[in-house]
């Protein structure tokens, strides 16, 4: 798996997140971080498939995701 691939998949996870939000009306106030990594552009299609679908993050985070911050569901922190 080469570095290109994965950080395509980072970034089409990245995106879906973003998008979920921006269809949620998520303004600009505080927002929770969370990540979900794949390993391959084909893993990251998936989950933004199951995201849009209505999959739980975290639930779907621990399941698949890569990250070491799987376990907390892909939390990241809040800004």
């Amino acid at each position: 798996m080469t570095a290109r691939r994965i950080g395509a998949a980072l970034l089409l996870a990245c995106l879906t997140g973003a998008a979920l939000l921006a269809q949620a009306g998520v303004g600009a106030a505080r927002l929770t971080l969370r990540i979900i990594v794949a390993g391959t552009v084909e893993e990251a299609e998936a989950v933004r498939a199951k995201l849009v679908a209505g999959e739980e993050f975290g639930a779907l985070a621990r399941r698949v995701s890569v990250d070491p911050s799987a376990s907390d569901g892909g939390l990241l922190g809040r800004i």
